[in-house]
Order: C-alpha cells, then sequence, then structure tokens
C-alpha cells in the first residue's frame, strides 16, 4: 500500500497479470492498494496460459510472503521444482506425495474363517462389509450415510472363474447384464453428486455396460463418458499359438465416468452466453467501422499475432478503456460511440452473474488430478503374478494401478468405494495414500484375506467386527 502512495509509477512497471478470464494471478496485494487508494483503471498483462503455466506462475510470484498449503503443494509439484522456484520448504519429508507400494502379500492355497454373510468390519478408517453388492439394505449398510468421492470396481466378468475365486462370475449374458444393472444404479446412489466411477473388465461385457447401462445415464446427464483406460499387461495368452481364432488378450479395459454433466456452458469454447450483448456490440460496431481484426490489434498496440479474443466466443476477454478508446479516437464518431465506462458497467453486472454461474459448476464439477504422474489412457503395469500366473483372485490389480486412480480421482482424506473388493488391493492402495475405503465383498474366505492383509499392513490398525474387537480365528 505504501509504496503505491510514493511511487504510483510503480505500477506502470509491474501491472497486474491476468488471465483471458480476468482472473489475477499476480499483483492481488497491489491490486488491493490501488483500490484502496481511489485508483479506478489499473495497468494489466493479460496471459494466454494453460493452467499448469498458471500454476507455476502464481507460486514463483508468491515465493516471498504469504501462507502454503505445503500438503497440496506437495501432492502438485515436485519438490526440487519448488526449490528451484525460490520457495523456502519446511521440512518437506512431512508433506512429500505419499505413494503406495506393493505390500507383497500372498494370498493363502486355504483360507479358515468364521466370517459370516453381513459380517460388519471397521480397519482403522476404512470398512468391509461380507455382503452382495445388488443388496440395497446391504450397501446402505455399508456406507453409514455417506457418499463416495469415487468408486473403484472390478466386477464379475463372466469367464466361468468361480472356482478361481470370483462369485457371479458363472452367469450367463443375460443374467449378468441384469445383474450389472442392478449393482451399477445402486452404487451411483451412494456416490456424490461429482463423483467418479471406474469399471474394469474386458471388453465384450464393458461394451455391454456401457451401451445398456451407462449410455441411458448420459443421455439423462447424470454421468459424463471421460476415457476407456487400456492396462497394458504385456504378453497376451497365447500367442503364437495355432489353436487360437482370436487375438490373444493382452490387456484390461476400463470404463472412466464422471457423474453430472462436467463442461461449463455446454458448447465446444466453454463460452458464457451472458457476454452476448456486449459481444455482438464489439463485433457489429468493428464491422461498421470496416476494421479487421488484425487492424484492432495494430490500434491496441498488440501484435498480429497476440491472443486477444474480443470479437469472438473462444476464449472471450473485455478489452481495456486504453485499448476502445484506440479504437473510438480512430473511428473519429463513426463506430464505438458508447461511452466506455457504459460498457464496462454491463460487463461487469454480467460479470457477477458468470462467477456465480461459475462457482457453481466448480462445485459440482468432478475432482480430477492430472498431474501426479506423467499419464495417458494407456497404462503400463506389470501383472500381479503368482508362480507365473495371475492366481488367487482371478484378476487381481497391482496397487500402482489402484494408486494412479485413486490420486487422479480421490482428494486427499477422500472416500473410495469398490464394491467387489477382492483381495483388497484397493483397500491397501488407499490406506497407504491415507484415503478410506469402503469395500464390499461377498467370499467370507477373501474378507478374512483382505482383514490379514491389512493387519500384516498396518499392525496398529484397529479391527472390529459388528462393533467388537476382531481377532482371527484360529
Amino acid at each position: 500500500m505504501q509504496s503505491i502512495k510514493e511511487l504510483p509509477e510503480m505500477a506502470d512497471v509491474r501491472p497486474i497479470v491476468v488471465n483471458t478470464d480476468m482472473v489475477v494471478l499476480g499483483g492481488n496485494m497491489r491490486l488491493k492498494a490501488m483500490r484502496e487508494a481511489g485508483w479506478k483503471d489499473v495497468p494489466i498483462q493479460v496471459v494466454d496460459w494453460d493452467e499448469d503455466k498458471q500454476r507455476q506462475f502464481i507460486i514463483k510470484d508468491n515465493v516471498s510472503g504469504g501462507e502454503w498449503d505445503w500438503e497440496m503443494l506437495a501432492n502438485q509439484w515436485d519438490a526440487d521444482e519448488l526449490n528451484e522456484w525460490g520457495l523456502d520448504l519446511p521440512d518437506f519429508e512431512q508433506a512429500k506425495e505419499l505413494e503406495a507400494e506393493e505390500d507383497d502379500f500372498e494370498i493363502p492355497d486355504e483360507v479358515q474363517t468364521d466370517i459370516v454373510l453381513g459380517d460388519l468390519f471397521e480397519i482403522g478408517e476404512h470398512r468391509l462389509l461380507c455382503g452382495d453388492s445388488t443388496d440395497s439394505d446391504a450397501v446402505a449398510k455399508l456406507m453409514d450415510g455417506k457418499k463416495a468421492d469415487m468408486a473403484h470396481n472390478d466386477p464379475p466378468y463372466g469367464m466361468k472363474k468361480e472356482n478361481d475365486g470370483v462369485l457371479n462370475d458363472n452367469l450367463n449374458y443375460a443374467d449378468l447384464l441384469n445383474f450389472n444393472r442392478e449393482w451399477i444404479a445402486l452404487q451411483f446412489t451412494h456416490l456424490k453428486e461429482n463423483g467418479s466411477w471406474y469399471c474394469w473388465g474386458i471388453d465384450e461385457p464393458l461394451m455391454d455396460i456401457y451401451a445398456n447401462i451407462l449410455k441411458p445415464y448420459i443421455g439423462q446427464q447424470k454421468a459424463t463418458f471421460r476415457n476407456l483406460l487400456t492396462w497394458d499387461k504385456g504378453q497376451g495368452q497365447g500367442q503364437n499359438s495355432d489353436g487360437f481364432r482370436m487375438y490373444p488378450i493382452a490387456d484390461e479395459k476400463c470404463l472412466f465416468i464422471m457423474c453430472g454433466v462436467q463442461g461449463f456452458s455446454n458448447n465446444a469454447d466453454n463460452y458464457f452466453h451472458g457476454w452476448d450483448n456486449i459481444v455482438n456490440y464489439l463485433e457489429s460496431e468493428r464491422n461498421k467501422a470496416g476494421l479487421t481484426i488484425k487492424d484492432c490489434k495494430r490500434l491496441a498496440g498488440h501484435s498480429e499475432k497476440s491472443g486477444c479474443h474480443w470479437f469472438d466466443k473462444s476464449q472471450w476477454m473485455m478489452p481495456t478503456k486504453e485499448t476502445y478508446l484506440s479504437w473510438q479516437n480512430h473511428c473519429n464518431g463513426k463506430a464505438f460511440n458508447r461511452e466506455y465506462e457504459e460498457v464496462k458497467r454491463e460487463y461487469e453486472e454480467v460479470k457477477r452473474e458468470y462467477e456465480e454461474v461459475k462457482r457453481e459448476y466448480y462445485s459440482t464439477r468432478a475432482y480430477f488430478n492430472n498431474t501426479h504422474d506423467n499419464m495417458n489412457n494407456v497404462w503400463h503395469f506389470a501383472r500381479h503374478t503368482k508362480d507365473g500366473s495371475e492366481g488367487g483372485h482371478a484378476t487381481p490389480k497391482p496397487i500402482p494401478l489402484c494408486e494412479r486412480a485413486i490420486k487422479s480421482s480421490c482428494p486427499a482424506d477422500g472416500l473410495v468405494l469398490d464394491a467387489f473388493l477382492g483381495s483388497g488391493s484397493t483397500m491397501v492402495a488407499a490406506h497407504q495414500l491415507k484415503r478410506k475405503c469402503y469395500g464390499m465383498e461377498l467370499d467370507p474366505k477373501y474378507c478374512q484375506v483382505i482383514i490379514d492383509r491389512m493387519r500384516k499392513l498396518d499392525p496398529t490398525l484397529t479391527i472390529t467386527r459388528n462393533g467388537q474387537p476382531y481377532k482371527t480365528a484360529d
């Protein structure tokens, strides 16, 4: 504040930096000081940067002051990068990004248990119910009124592997589709309105789920399709075998869905139609004056290649007073005759509406972190093998695979729901990442496996069954 009063010229050499949505990226305190000093116009510099570069700039511009959320920074950026940008980090070991590692738990060939259907286990902050994921009462009992941030599911595929530990895997086509319809509909009721949903499987069952179950949800704007992920397992079983009548399968697929409608303005340009009156006015005046967009950039002192979007709906921006006056002076009464203050007042009124709509949008937008790993829609993870096969549960998922999904779609301290917990990989990953996992498993023996696995992973966990301390049966 004092520096602005004593040296107003400072504002000219250090303009307020804003993005194309006119959101301040740098200079918030200077802007506050200017407003308090009664300034009506402030110099700004508009930058057309992607979100990643904007966040880098904000960090670099604020290294000398302010309080930081170190855990958030650690989950978004590498410690070396933050040090390079000038942040004097605290004990960063406290804030470093969490990782989930393979626990090397081996499922015994014979599992003894006293667990029965209906048993509810609390494993630290996690919950496990021995029950049916198509039973609404059972799922409600598991969730206890909570809503999940994401669901991570690996349901039966109809591959006739009940002998390998996958209950409900011998269902025929019609029964499998009905089974999927029941548990999916039920699960969506226990997801947050801005939650995310993952479902692993092989090609045909997933195509059936998408076409017959999810597509109607998407049409009703209850869900948004995001990706068909591919887990590249390496070599497919049966390659170079003359007994195969199809290409051997070396992958699994995963449907990645976000709840609700994820677009802001439901158009390709992400444009708010409240700006129409101003945009149409500027465009009509430009045409009236016979000016090209390049002419307008030149008059305003910008290069022809500058990203100034005054007249189109893609990344539209309000012209500054200096820019508007340059057009007005050039036209000399032939165009742009509205006073800038009048146009700016209209802009501010619409902007208030825009900000409210934007706040509502972001409150319904699904969480997604695309910066924690260098990744795309093809995931390369080694199979979780045992004696050269995928033994144990029929299709166990590697912990790093579960980690990627959880980090991407579940915020810190969030809740992950798994309707088919199997050998417990989702819970193991969630625990290491400090997320909660609520899981359902129909097979009592696999419930026992999950409990034993979690106890080995973290011996400090308190485990109860139906509210009473639980000790594994001998």
